[in-house]
């Protein structure tokens, strides 16, 4: 009975010294030495063990605390601050992370709405206008269905192109040539042109299609007959007045 406690004995010490105890050597036991109730004896030193290991963990830490409290207190107090300091700055980063990612969010969004817009807008630009012209279609459409003499169908045509004046005028369409202006390039299209000594610049004599500008830019030139000054209208006045004078023949 005392030669098995005295092998558990030194299993026991050499736990306690860290030392990896030699199981061969462990192993070979007397059989007949081993107490009746072995289980006490396993118990025993898993306590020992166990023990051994507290303490040792004991140690390490009475050290770690040793080795802190040999900082100086500033030196401690710095670094709790600076710890703060980016604990602090971890924060705001995720505060500016958050609100960037609401701002592209806010910002697609927007950008998708106005695309949205845009569309529509193009889409149903014209519906004012196709609604003004509605009434002009109507008349055209009850012209063609009434019976009566070439003046009052003339007057109803008068009357359907007063309206389309009016619209017009109601969108800033406004025409660009008049007769017996001057020609301007910029918004007539000369189809014919005579010599005339009654004009001294190109003038429009007819126009053969009026031209129209919106909001002063062009939408359509017009098609004009145009004057232009005789190229020898002077050289013939003057032979004519020295006609005249006697001096030449």
């Amino acid at each position: 009975m005392k030669e098995g406690r005295g092998k558990e004995g030194e299993v026991t010490n050499k736990v306690n010294n860290n030392e990896t105890p030699n199981m061969e050597e462990e192993i070979e036991l007397d059989v007949d030495s081993l107490p009746e109730d072995p289980s006490s004896v396993i118990e025993q030193v898993i306590e020992d063990a166990v023990s051994a290991v507290e303490k040792k963990g004991c140690a390490s830490s009475a050290k770690e605390k040793g080795e802190d409290s040999k900082m100086p207190t500033e030196f401690r107090g710095k670094i709790e601050e600076l710890e703060k300091k980016v604990e602090d700055l971890e924060q705001e980063a995720g505060e500016l992370k958050e609100y960037l990612l609401r701002t592209l969010a806010d910002f697609d969004n927007f950008r998708k709405r106005s695309q949205r817009e845009r569309e529509e807008s193009r889409k149903f630009a014209n519906v004012e206008l196709f609604r003004d012209l509605l009434p002009i279609y109507d008349n055209l459409c009850r012209a063609l269905e009434a019976s009566g003499d070439i003046e009052s169908v003339k007057k109803g045509v008068e009357l359907i192109i007063k309206q389309f004046e009016d619209l017009f005028a109601k969108y800033k369409l406004q025409k660009v040539a008049n007769e017996n202006e001057a020609f301007d390039p910029k918004y007539h299209e000369a189809v014919f042109s005579e010599e005339s000594r009654e004009v001294e610049i190109p003038t429009v004599k007819e126009i053969v299609q009026q031209g129209f500008a919106l909001n002063e830019r062009l939408v359509r030139p017009a098609l004009v007959r145009v004057l232009v000054p005789c190229q020898n209208s002077n050289k013939d006045d003057d032979i004519a007045t020295k006609d005249t004078n006697g001096n030449i023949n």
